[in-house]
């Protein structure tokens, strides 16, 4: 199909936003607010299972983690590579071959979704057996059936994010963490009678009843904005012999997968493969140190505490993938250098200014959170949990660089090069892990995450300054950045002397006392900042 000259009525009569300067702020805001509710409702989760379940919220976590990396390799590749793809062929006026390559994908999402659902119920007793915890098979059998759902979720939010409706993305973000939650805790709270075992199975299981409530609202949004999208009525309306072949073998579908899907799925699994490395390894690494009941104990501090809290700092970062993706790809489809620059710089600045103070808050607070926490539902946790939080925190903030710069490395095509990245990224975590861990122990392992996403995002950082020009910050921005970090180790030197045990309230309190006292440190933060920009101007007129 030929590209129809008005690509701006084409794509607004078929259902697309034309790409404007505020797409990215705007389609950003919705997803960061979905993203928000639905972690902030995953951080909840967290608080009464680590009370209910104690040691076991670590099999809850083992479970979690290795259902979140097979969950990427079954969908984080085709709706990121679907979003990309369709967006170009719309912005060209390719709706036909978008459709066909739609219902592709929906087709492939069943498959790959029932064949990822029974590897992992098969292989679970293996893996729980290979890193040491074998209570941990329940929990992952439970989890399983959530992704025969999943595959299909995601295929239909691509769409949606190719068109640029982020609405439905979002509601069935927020619908599919509010049915997890509850029937997690839910389900928790009925199998405890059982044992904290059981419970954790239980909790797994509300993955499963999250992932029916949000295919349900996709499928109602999918119906009501683009009824003409339908899979049948794409293949009935195709003028094509043995059309469920064409469309489960279309070369397109596949020449996508190989050049753009297969290097998402790569680049999408790096947090996870990170989180998936120290779950199980922890035990393995740590048990010569400290114990085998002692190092199962700290991977109940790293799920239960570390992963969830320190996964807060990248929810903009990931709806800024989210949208970036898209609009950095049509405006470079079309050549428009001009605007993918702007976007480029407009990605960085606001993952750097809205990550930063969040990353520095959590790390001020990282004992009461500890503590309301319930130090992950052991005793070690009173000793290693703040320290094991405030290093994670640390690696999450290098964590959204990588995301926000492997989103724009997507939205240009160099696919080759994200690849590299991670796959760099993920054997500097290994050699960090076997070298660090018996050193350091559990903070050597924190550090060589920090290393890892360290490396992947200044691996992205060249090899978007080797397509596009840009500049992030100048020197002064650069300089009320670091200021910002020095005015707030004092907090630390306080946090430090807290190292004592309280109850739940005390620690809300000091909480509570710490972010307002943040609050107002960021405040005479912006008052310097502004005085210092002033002074740089008035030094630059008197060179003049």
């Amino acid at each position: 199909m030929k590209p129809i000259g008005n690509s701006f009525l084409f794509l607004k009569r078929e259902g697309v936003h034309p790409l404007t300067k505020d797409s990215l702020i705007r389609g950003t805001l919705v997803l960061t607010l979905a993203a928000f509710i639905s972690r902030f409702l995953g951080v909840f989760q967290k608080l009464p299972l680590n009370y209910m379940l104690l040691s076991d919220v670590g099999t809850y976590g083992i479970a979690f983690n290795i259902y979140s990396l097979i969950l990427i390799v079954a969908t984080a590749g085709i709706p990121s590579a679907l979003s990309k793809t369709v967006s170009a062929k719309l912005a060209n006026g390719c709706e036909k071959e978008a459709r066909e390559l739609y219902a592709s994908a929906i087709l492939y999402a069943i498959l790959i979704g029932f064949l990822a659902a029974l590897l992992l119920y098969i292989a679970a007793p293996l893996y729980a057996s290979w890193i040491k915890s074998p209570s941990a098979v329940s929990s992952i059998r439970a989890i399983a059936p959530t992704l025969l759902f999943f595959p299909l979720i995601a295929i239909m939010r691509g769409h949606f994010q190719a068109r640029q409706h982020m609405t439905p993305n979002a509601i069935s973000q927020i619908v599919e963490q509010i049915f997890r939650v509850a029937s997690s805790l839910l389900l928790a709270w009925v199998f405890l009678s059982v044992n904290t075992n059981a419970a954790a199975a239980g909790a797994s299981f509300g993955a499963v009843v999250g992932g029916i409530g949000a295919l349900f609202i996709m499928v109602f949004y999918s119906k009501k904005m683009f009824p003409e999208t339908s899979v049948l009525r794409t293949l009935r309306n195709t003028k094509r012999p043995h059309k469920l072949k064409y469309f489960l073998f279309n070369k397109s579908f596949f020449h996508m997968i190989i050049l753009t899907g297969l290097p998402i799925v790569i680049y999408s699994m790096a947090v996870t493969v990170i989180y998936t490395i120290d779950t199980s390894t922890i035990i393995s690494l740590l048990h010569g140190q400290m114990g085998l009941s002692d190092a199962a104990d700290v991977v109940s501090v790293y799920t239960g505490i570390a992963q969830p809290i320190a996964g807060l700092p990248v929810i903009l970062a990931i709806a800024l993938s989210q949208t970036a993706v898209p609009i950095i790809s049509s405006n470079y489809s079309l050549r428009n250098m001009e605007i993918v620059s702007r976007n480029v710089t407009k990605v960085y600045r606001i993952s750097i200014i809205t990550g930063l103070p969040m990353v520095l808050l959590l790390c001020i607070t990282a004992f009461p959170i500890s503590g309301i926490f319930n130090f992950g539902g052991v005793q070690i946790g009173v000793e290693l949990a703040p320290r094991m939080m405030i290093l994670m925190v640390i690696s999450a903030f290098f964590q959204i660089l990588m995301q926000t710069s492997g989103a724009i490395l997507t939205g240009t095509g160099r696919m080759r090069l994200l690849i590299w990245s991670v796959l760099f990224g993920v054997l500097t975590k290994i050699i960090g892990n076997l070298i660090l861990a018996p050193k350091w122990g559990i903070d050597g392992i924190m550090t060589a995450s920090i290393l890892a996403f360290l490396v992947m995002s200044l691996l992205n950082y060249a090899g978007i300054r080797l397509t596009v020009s840009f500049r992030i910050y100048n020197k002064g921005t650069w300089f009320k950045l670091a200021l910002l970090v020095l005015l707030t180790l004092p907090f630390f030197a306080a946090d430090n002397m807290l190292g004592m045990e309280f109850g739940f309230l005390p620690y809300c309190i000091v909480f509570g006392v710490y972010s307002i006292l943040f609050l107002l440190l960021f405040i005479v933060y912006l008052i310097i900042a502004k005085a210092v920009s002033k002074g740089l101007r008035n030094f630059r007129n008197l060179g003049a």
